[in-house]
């Protein structure tokens, strides 16, 4: 599996991705104010659209983990920093670091299993919005994924809240289809 092949930080930023949609710059970019109580709360890099989502357990260890490693390397606001101690953030805001990491671990993982992978580390934000659409929940898979109504959609234009209970039936579902997650824990 592509998750066991991952070293901590890319373990991490795909279970992101997989569980709420996160691509490259936004996992580069997350600061650890946007965690709290098992919640993930911060708003998406690409449009400011504020985003919300329950954090599976093994995502919100695999987080603790790169924050702990972060601290090691003196970096105290930001949860992502490489082995060397610089961070994710690339000038260009294309998140090439998070792919240079990804094509490293895709690299690992063809090495040890003949199993099919993911082509580009966006390809986690689109498995998300599809098998999330499954739980029959669009307001809610939008909520997590940031996206942005549009003009026309009166409806989300009127809504005022989503609840927490409707947000996590649709992480769940993900998680569901997903099935055991192995690797480092």
């Amino acid at each position: 599996m592509l998750l066991d092949a991952a070293n901590l930080n890319m373990r991490a930023m795909m279970l992101l991705g997989l569980q709420g949609g996160f691509g490259n710059e936004e996992c580069a970019a997350l600061p650890r104010s946007a965690i709290k109580d098992g919640w993930l709360s911060w708003a998406r890099v690409k449009s400011a659209v504020p985003r919300r989502l329950p954090l599976w357990p093994e995502t919100a260890k695999a987080l603790q983990k790169c924050i702990d490693h972060a601290t090691t390397k003196g970096e105290e606001s930001l949860i992502f920093i490489s082995q060397r101690g610089k961070n994710y953030i690339s000038e260009r805001k294309n998140g090439y670091r998070v792919t240079g990491d990804f094509e490293a671990t895709k690299r690992r993982a063809k090495r040890d299993s003949n199993l099919e992978t993911a082509r580009t580390f966006y390809d986690f934000r689109r498995t998300f919005e599809t098998i999330a659409g499954e739980a029959i929940d669009q307001p809610a898979v939008d909520l997590i994924m940031g996206h942005t109504p549009s003009e026309s959609n009166m409806a989300a234009r009127y809504r005022q809240n989503i609840s927490d209970d409707r947000l996590r039936a649709v992480v769940n579902h993900v998680r569901e289809w997903l099935g055991p997650i192995g690797g480092a824990s």
